[in-house]
């Protein structure tokens, strides 16, 4: 079809017209000059017809999967005393893996990604502030970190537990490498993780979720507590100097987190002398950290056992 004399307009699968030298084409009827090129229309309209009939398909697969993880989870999860929610998975090892979660609706994180690690499993759910405790505070309480501790304190006494693995990312790898110097855990895995909580919570998040931030601390962001919160990792970091701990950090260079918060943790890393691996990616947006976090994990937790 030579370039100028026609123009293919597709209504995604509903109508389709061919405008050649002012006469149109409508689904299978054309004018006897047409040369049979409806032919073509009918090839692309059958085509879009598929896509689409596969596209919801996938959508359907998808929501029932998603329903169905939902539901297992809230059958699989153990309450505390203190309310903490938690799934508890044993393998007759002495090392447990806990894995915190990111921010978002899906409760607990990497579940399917562990499935066939050695270690026993502790997955924690955020469930205070709206999962954006950082399992730290909520309305200016600390009991979500006080419950946590507990729950783990719980846990490695019951499992008899010798050694400590902590995982996360974005939110759940802050709350990792919180947690996992704070337990002298023997490796920290932390992809794409905030420093500096206060000021994400109060500035980048507070633009399109200021309800986040008010679930944290209970009111407007003040100086105050935009302090407290960014003091949190960077004082647990100073409090281990030359530890023993591996960390393993997954991030990109190419999205926001790097400049604002992955490079000062990296120097405050090294001015603690504490070590850590790096793998560097060039994923353009924050969200895309899950595949090649799970590429760490299988590689080190499950291949590497």
């Amino acid at each position: 079809m030579e370039s100028g004399k026609s123009e293919f307009i597709a209504l995604y699968g509903r109508r389709h017209h061919i405008r050649t030298q002012g006469e149109y084409v409508f689904g299978n009827i054309t004018s006897p000059d047409y040369d049979g090129r409806t032919v073509w229309i009918k090839e692309i309209s059958d085509r879009i017809h598929e896509y689409h009939q596969i596209i919801m398909k996938e959508l359907f697969i998808h929501q029932i999967k998603r329903i169905y993880n939902k539901a297992l989870d809230a059958l699989q999860t153990r309450r505390s005393a203190d309310g903490a929610q938690y799934i508890w998975r044993r393998r007759n090892s002495s090392t447990l893996v806990i894995v915190f979660s990111s921010m978002g609706e899906q409760r607990y994180n990497y579940k399917k990604s562990l499935k066939k690690c050695p270690y026993d499993q502790l997955f924690i759910a955020d469930c205070w502030a709206r999962n954006v405790s950082y399992y730290w505070y909520e309305s200016k309480s600390d009991h979500p970190e006080r419950y946590t501790q507990a729950l783990i304190n719980n846990i490695i006494e019951r499992g008899g537990y010798t050694s400590l693995i902590t995982l996360g990312s974005s939110k759940g790898g802050t709350a990792a490498i919180y947690y996992g110097l704070k337990y002298n855990a023997v490796q920290i895995f932390a992809g794409a993780c905030q420093y500096y909580v206060g000021e994400y919570l109060s500035h980048y998040q507070y633009k399109q979720w200021p309800e986040q931030w008010h679930a944290v601390v209970g009111g407007e962001p003040i100086q105050e507590w935009i302090d407290i919160l960014d003091q949190k990792l960077p004082s647990m970091i100073e409090a281990h100097r030359r530890c023993k701990t591996r960390l393993f950090l997954v991030y990109s260079t190419e999205e926001h987190t790097y400049q604002e918060h992955v490079k000062p943790l990296i120097k405050k890393l090294n001015e603690c002398g504490i070590r850590h691996d790096d793998q560097v990616e060039k994923y353009p947006q924050h969200s895309m950290i899950g595949p090649y976090f799970r590429t760490v994990i299988n590689k080190e937790l499950i291949m590497g056992d």
